[in-house]
């Protein structure tokens, strides 16, 4: 079950990712004429209805609101629990920040090596997890590789919020969604 467990989350993470991306230019890449880009061929979607059926097993074990989105990209092989419910992003959104970062640094604009200014008025409040603000009371310097591991790996709400700075806010991360 653990394994069923994690495909589904990266079935989520492809579908949150795939379903999040809306028409917008592209404030990332700084380009104000982006090169065309071919209109991808939609996939028919397929409920799997196998999946489905475990994921309604799965959710009954939880107590609380469960909503699931799983789509198989290539095929359209879909399954959902509560497709239409809305619930708050947590910390998913800061692979796309992380993303928009590197963007930028294949442009050359950044590079992993560079290091970064983190100050304590770049600090998450108390309350949210922060290594880098209890490791660093007073500030440091870090290497944006290292920035990038600690929003991801670590779920560090400073080094996402720096990252973040980094890319010129929400609108820059979600035209790069949609760019791509």
């Amino acid at each position: 079950m653990r394994i069923e467990i994690r495909t589904l989350h990266l079935a989520f993470f492809i579908a949150f990712l795939t379903s999040s991306c809306m028409p917008g230019d592209s404030e990332v890449t700084g380009d104000s004429n982006p090169s065309p880009r071919s209109t991808p061929t939609p996939v028919v979607e397929k409920i799997d209805d196998e999946l489905q059926k475990t994921l309604a097993r799965l959710s009954e074990e939880i107590p609380g609101e469960v909503g699931v989105a799983a789509v198989t990209v290539e095929t359209g092989d879909a399954a959902y629990i509560d497709r239409s419910g809305h619930y708050p992003m947590q910390s998913v959104y800061k692979v796309p920040i992380a993303m928009a970062v590197l963007k930028i640094v294949d442009s050359g604009r950044l590079r992993l090596d560079q290091e970064i200014a983190i100050t304590p008025d770049d600090f998450v409040r108390q309350g949210f997890h922060s290594p880098i603000r209890n490791t660093n009371p007073q500030g440091t310097l870090m290497r944006l590789e290292e920035l990038i591991r600690y929003s991801i790996s670590e779920s560090d709400g400073t080094a996402s919020d720096v990252l973040l700075d980094l890319v010129s806010g929400p609108q820059a991360v979600q035209a790069y969604l949609s760019e791509i």
